[in-house]
């Protein structure tokens, strides 16, 4: 009897014709494989062309889950899987997530709603096949946003605005410094945007363009590239974006 021999090496799957007249070379169905596409054999017998079983990608996305990061303390969750790619000489995968929509998380014009602080996050995901399973870690982290509410960012109301030395007088005159309980979490370039109940916004074209982490033991400042005359006693939600990375 004739030996019937059938490479892959087109990487086709023909899914037209009857399974008996797929041409050599191509494949009616796969699931989980890769066509070998270089000679690794030792004995002369080459096996380019062939098909090899690979692992599926489920274990993949919830080795990201599994790993906890997204239950940091307030972090958004809606996350995507937007792209992926694997490095096969690595054996590791890598894996888009998209974070929320920050500007549809939650309704502009009820500000009371935002109750606690949100990170808003864009993150790379690296999953490799180690001797001991898969594991997942994050490669790239770009928080792009962050809601909060009022008494979450600011000092006190009587001390958010920094004229000077004293940081005397609250709404005297425009400022462009604000005194921050904790400015780890912004960067320079961030916008801030201070919302009131029925969506006004308060601040006009704020943006971060120095943090000072070593002004005060108590508290960071912020300066600002234009100065603001708002009265920030009456914002409920206070909000940082970035363009995303």
């Amino acid at each position: 009897m004739p030996e019937i021999k059938h490479n892959f090496s087109a990487g086709k799957m023909n899914k037209d014709r009857d399974e008996r007249l797929v041409q050599n070379g191509e494949y009616r169905d796969a699931m989980n494989i890769q066509v070998r596409t270089t000679d690794g054999s030792e004995d002369g017998v080459g096996d380019a062309g062939t098909v090899q079983n690979i692992k599926g990608n489920v274990l993949r996305g919830s080795a990201y889950y599994a790993q906890g990061y997204t239950s940091v303390q307030g972090t958004v969750t809606e996350t995507s899987v937007v792209a992926s790619i694997a490095d096969e000489k690595t054996n590791s995968s890598y894996f888009f997530m998209a974070g929320a929509n920050i500007d549809k998380a939650w309704d502009l014009k009820s500000p009371s709603q935002v109750t606690e602080q949100k990170l808003y996050i864009d993150t790379i995901i690296e999953a490799k096949e180690t001797t001991g399973g898969i594991s997942s870690s994050p490669i790239v982290v770009d928080v792009y946003g962050i809601s909060d509410t009022y008494d979450n960012v600011f000092v006190s109301a009587s001390g958010n605005i920094d004229y000077g030395p004293n940081g005397t007088g609250v709404f005297a005159q425009r400022y462009n410094k604000l005194n921050v309980i904790d400015a780890s979490k912004y960067r320079v370039g961030m916008s801030i945007f201070a919302y009131e109940e029925g969506g006004a916004q308060l601040f006009t074209n704020a943006e971060i363009q120095n943090i000072d982490t070593t002004a005060s033991p108590d508290y960071d400042v912020i300066t600002l590239n234009t100065e603001q005359n708002a009265n920030l006693q009456n914002a409920l939600a206070i909000v940082f974006k970035a363009p995303p990375v």
